[in-house]
């Protein structure tokens, strides 16, 4: 008003804000997370907590949670370094769960929530029996650009085990008696690597 005195005419002021980004970080607690030594959860924590906090100091909101076949649990978004505790907390607090894992389930459930967009960081050893690329697509088609973890334990891409064995399903119970040879395990690493490979290459095409 004083301007406006001074000018004898209308001034007007124009600010534009900033919107609020926003980071959801997705952490996988199926059962095959609990495996290998230390378990996978436990760099899938250290993962999400560093994503956090890179987010945090660049004072974006943050959300955090864990999921398997379903979202289990979440973490409401945080703003401001000073909230890297809570986000600790919510970590430390998560365990693996007996369930398998359906992404694309979680995925479809986590876009209906009506929340604002903002990129989606998912973390996961991706043991998924309907595939990455289903769940991926749903958050990049609904405003959610996802960030993709591969977490795993060296005993997932080179088991040793040679001779009778019993393998197991470590998400659905289901075991096999069989023997293992050499050849097998050649096959078994060549499987392995297209795997890994795979999910490099779509999340290479998409700038994931």
């Amino acid at each position: 008003w004083g301007i406006c005195a001074r000018h004898d005419e209308l001034v007007v002021k124009h600010f534009q804000g900033e919107a609020d980004r926003h980071t959801y970080v997705l952490v996988d607690v199926s059962a095959s997370m609990a495996l290998g030594e230390p378990p996978k959860l436990d760099a899938a924590r250290r993962a999400a907590a560093a994503v956090a906090y890179v987010a945090l100091a660049n004072m974006e909101k943050v959300a955090l949670s864990a999921f398997s076949n379903r979202i289990v649990a979440d973490r409401p978004p945080l703003r401001e370094k000073t909230r890297m505790g809570k986000v600790l907390r919510f970590l430390d607090g998560l365990a693996p769960g007996s369930d398998s894992t359906d992404l694309t389930r979680v995925a479809e459930a986590f876009v209906r929530r009506g929340q604002r967009p903002g990129l989606a960081v998912v973390i996961s050893d991706w043991y998924d029996p309907g595939g990455v690329r289903r769940a991926m697509d749903v958050l990049r088609w609904s405003g959610y650009p996802p960030r993709v973890v591969h977490v795993y334990d060296p005993a997932d891409a080179e088991p040793g085990a040679i001779g009778e064995t019993v393998l197991a399903d470590v998400e659905t119970g289901a075991a096999w008696e069989t023997t293992i040879k050499e050849r097998h395990l050649a096959a078994y690493r060549e499987v392995y690597r297209k795997f890994r490979r795979s999910i490099r290459s779509y999340s290479d095409a998409y700038g994931l």
